[in-house]
């Protein structure tokens, strides 16, 4: 027995397409354009989730029993946030408060709001299931609110005007 290694037979060298196998100066495959690579990118999940939601009344003789607005279309930005944050904070407690919302828009007691994606479940149950006072103290006048939308991206709310609308007065 020889201390040497057995000698294989040589082996078929197998080159990428394009290359040649020459004797000593081989030919590198040429780059694409750069213009014509085209990248394809998915966002399978995005951070946010956006809602639209409107502020609804049980009846319509309670904004007039009262000397608030008459109308929801006069509700501010400002009393749709409290309303937003006392229905977190009356289903999840302190946790539901802190949640992050973004008011983007309001208009005629409708809100449009973005919310972390992982919360968007929790905020929908809270407010789907909330039911408050208009703060008159008239008897039986309760405010609550309507998910009329939920989407991953804000283009994907059915809106009248096709998402146009969002960004006009």
């Amino acid at each position: 027995m020889s201390g040497s290694a057995p000698s294989l037979p040589p082996a078929a060298t197998s080159e990428p397409p394009g290359t040649t196998q020459g004797t000593g100066s081989s030919r590198k495959r040429k780059r694409p354009n750069a213009a014509q690579v085209q990248a394809q990118f998915t966002i399978r999940n995005p951070a946010w989730t956006y809602l639209h939601l409107r502020l609804v009344t049980s009846s319509s003789s309670c904004s007039s029993s009262s000397s608030k607005p008459t109308q929801l279309d006069d509700v501010d930005a400002i009393t749709l946030r409290t309303h937003l944050t006392s229905a977190l904070a009356q289903f999840l407690g302190a946790h539901g408060a802190a949640i992050p919302i973004d008011l983007l828009k309001t208009r005629a007691g409708e809100a449009w709001v973005r919310v972390p994606r992982d919360d968007c479940a929790a905020v929908v149950a809270a407010v789907s299931g909330w039911v408050g006072s208009d703060g008159s103290g008239a008897e039986g006048c309760s405010l609550g609110w309507m998910v009329l939308g939920q989407s991953d991206w804000l283009a994907g709310l059915e809106t009248e005007g096709g998402g146009q609308d969002l960004f006009s007065d």
